[in-house]
């Protein structure tokens, strides 16, 4: 991966395990290439920090953020303050990019 992403995409990813694998496999799928992916979790406790860390092992473009939860917002903000791309997209950890 290079060190400068051109986009971060930031994902919410707090209580979506039902969901994470689809929504990640979708931005995965895109035909561009130059991004990362940012899985901000706030300690969710239904399996999501696990499929965060398989993708994260598994993905060079993949971090995970652990944060406190302190809301969608705040949450998303922290997201945006670690990401590293020029433009910034975010996501909810139970949508998918078609």
């Amino acid at each position: 991966m290079r060190e400068h992403p051109f986009f971060s995409v930031t994902v919410l990813a707090y209580q979506v395990a039902p969901y994470l694998e689809k929504c990640l496999d979708s931005i995965l799928a895109q035909s561009f290439q130059n991004f990362e992916i940012l899985l901000v979790n706030p300690y969710s406790s239904d399996g999501t920090d696990a499929i965060c860390r398989k993708y994260a092992d598994k993905y060079c473009c993949i971090r995970v953020l652990h944060i406190q939860n302190r809301g969608q917002l705040l949450n998303r903000i922290a997201g945006f303050q670690e990401s590293r791309g020029t433009y910034l997209l975010t996501i909810d950890g139970d949508d998918w990019w078609e």
